[in-house]
């Protein structure tokens, strides 16, 4: 920008403008006169200055609902249902099939031949895995998760198949509640599962839920059953937020 002098129109030196007051003083004729209008003329004719990003931190990702879990209103509560199905249970269910059947095989030849009792005591371990991994994909196929809030309480279940971890806890005790990341690793690499705990009004820690495959499934759990509790949430150590 630049300032002339309103009497002998002489450049006014940087040197002799005050910004602040928006006063000139001209060396030539010593006339002194405020050139304001000059500084909003500027202003003006200035394109706007980029907007830079803001380093401030922001709130976190309000998480949408997954796919799997539905979100009902009880008319007392909320109630979230998941549904436990994954496609890797495809996998599992063939898997299942071959190990079951070498098992049934091996017992029907040994007790058919009359073999001797360590053909029979041998596949035990075997037998235990079977039956386990045989439990587990009929869970994962037909079970569901419902975690309900309302009338005081909070409570998971596990159906129609039992499954451990069902619980009640009183809501008027939870105090917090936050997410965590589990790493698992095999000979085969390694994959994360989540987990959701609670922290009541003593600080004792609660485990929720366990084994959700996706970070958002816990996520929303957490910031739904707090905004319905009025929780608000805080930093906790080791959680895990997105």
């Amino acid at each position: 920008m630049h300032v002339y002098c309103t009497h002998c129109h002489v450049q006014i030196p940087a040197e002799d403008l005050n910004i602040d007051t928006a006063i000139a003083r001209c060396r030539s004729c010593q006339a002194v006169f405020s050139f304001a209008d000059a500084l909003q003329r500027d202003a003006a004719a200035r394109p706007p200055r980029p907007s830079v990003p803001s380093t401030a931190p922001r709130g976190r990702r309000d998480v949408p609902l997954p796919r799997g879990v539905t979100l009902e209103e009880t008319g007392t509560g909320l109630r979230f249902v998941r549904r436990w199905f994954q496609w890797v249970v495809l996998f599992l269910i063939v898997f299942c099939v071959v190990w079951d059947g070498f098992l049934v095989f091996w017992y029907t030849l040994a007790f058919r031949e009359g073999a001797p009792w360590i053909m029979i005591v041998f596949p035990l371990g075997h037998l235990a895995v079977g039956a386990g991994l045989t439990y587990y994909v009929l869970c994962m196929l037909v079970n569901r998760t419902i975690v309900e809030v309302g009338d005081g309480v909070l409570s998971i279940r596990h159906v129609p198949l039992p499954w451990r971890g069902n619980r009640t806890l009183p809501a008027d005790e939870l105090d917090q509640l936050y997410c965590k990341q589990r790493v698992h690793r095999s000979r085969n690499g390694s994959y994360e599962t989540y987990e959701i705990y609670a922290l009541d009004k003593t600080g004792q820690q609660h485990k929720l839920l366990s084994g959700l495959p996706e970070s958002d499934d816990a996520l929303f759990l957490e910031q739904q059953i707090e905004k319905y509790l009025h929780v608000r949430d805080r930093a906790v150590e080791g959680a895990y937020v997105g």
